[in-house]
């Protein structure tokens, strides 16, 4: 662009958050729901630079620039990618799109926070930014020391929560994603409250086993495959997560609203023996490798305020007390699945990201590192 100072991705004073992919520093992916990245930059004109990987839906991101929220379009549906079982999905990247973001005041430092507000339906790639060729990019504090981690599924990722005129009631038909913000979903608003960092590894149709859930027909990954996982998107080239990389004090897992659920077959029955012992193993499983992936951090297992069969909250209280540990917690909120027939709307996430930050804050200073 004319006239205009290009700064790379890799600069320094831009600070990131989230499980992202930073092979390619120069075009850093954000990858899961609510991942972002943030500056502060003088002057008063600014153009962000992204690559886009689309697989399904209209796609939105999401930014605040001076404290005022609003969402970029950046993709219209393609009817040509497809996400049907028997069918292998499509994708679709578009390179270096650049977006002009209107910049309506004069500070002399504007803070921008570019995020992505919606879950597996795409992956972008942060390129850079153009600001005026006098301008730059201004430090900002480093980002919290606490930790949080959160696996979960479209609850966590703040699907249909914007969708404020349909509180306690099905979600609108054909909502196809417009409402979607992971920014008010409940695991990112208690990040917030707590003033801490988050890795929000949650998608959509999540269950615990493969095979059932929702997510990603005709593949149906389940947690005991993806929580691994770097890049975890079945119709893409799938990537591990190198742990190292970020060590949180408290890992939430809200799990347990797809789980009856596997396409084409009958429900999973939580109340046969059989399979009420398979589900808690492969729960067991994941718990203690993450155990010894974090050593010192607690683990918070929940579920929430959206209906399901009680028959699940159950099966984790048994799976709780099978493993005798002294950092495994057990949350249940005020309405906990009797809230709502559709996916919580901002109202609701707030009410369950009040009540969670009241009890991570009730286990006391000492379960956040110093």
């Amino acid at each position: 662009m004319e006239n205009k100072k290009f700064v790379a991705s890799d600069n320094k004073n831009i600070n990131y958050m989230g499980r992202i992919d930073f092979e390619n520093k120069k075009k850093p992916a954000l990858i899961y729901a609510g991942s972002n990245l943030r500056f502060k930059f003088t002057g008063n004109s600014l153009s962000i630079a992204i690559d886009n990987i689309s697989f399904r839906q209209d796609i939105w991101l999401g930014y605040f620039l001076d404290g005022k929220q609003y969402t970029l379009k950046i993709c219209e549906k393609d009817d040509s990618i497809k996400c049907e079982p028997e069918k292998e999905p499509r994708f679709e990247t578009t390179e270096n799109m650049i977006f002009d973001i209107p910049v309506e005041n004069n500070n002399d430092v504007h803070t921008f926070i570019l995020y992505k507000k919606m879950d597996g339906t795409h992956i972008f790639r942060f390129n850079g930014f153009y600001v005026d060729n006098e301008c730059d990019i201004v430090s900002q504090p480093a980002l919290p020391k606490r930790k949080l981690e959160f696996y979960g599924d479209s609850v966590c990722c703040g699907a249909v929560c914007q969708a404020v005129d349909h509180i306690g009631v099905c979600d609108p038909e054909g909502h196809e994603g417009k409402y979607d913000d992971s920014w008010y979903s409940f695991a990112m608003i208690t990040s917030r409250l707590l003033n801490a960092q988050i890795n929000n590894v949650s998608q959509g149709g999540m269950a615990v086993l493969d095979g059932t859930g929702y997510c990603f027909a005709p593949y149906f990954p389940g947690l005991e495959s993806t929580y691994t996982k770097l890049q975890y998107i079945s119709y893409y080239d799938k990537k591990e997560w190198d742990f190292s990389y970020y060590t949180p004090d408290v890992v939430v897992i809200a799990l347990g609203q797809n789980d009856n659920h596997t396409d084409g077959m009958p429900d999973n029955d939580i109340t046969q023996i059989s399979y009420r012992v398979k589900w808690k193993d492969a729960y067991k499983k994941i718990l203690s490798d993450l155990h010894k992936k974090y050593p010192k951090a607690s683990f918070i297992l929940t579920t929430t305020v959206l209906r399901h069969d009680v028959q699940w909250d159950k099966a984790i209280d048994e799976l709780i007390s099978e493993l005798e540990s002294d950092r495994v917690y057990r949350n249940y909120f005020r309405r906990n699945g009797d809230a709502t027939d559709g996916h919580p709307r901002i109202s609701e996430q707030e009410e369950m990201a009040v009540e969670l930050t009241e009890f991570i804050n009730s286990l006391g200073e000492e379960i956040w590192a110093e």
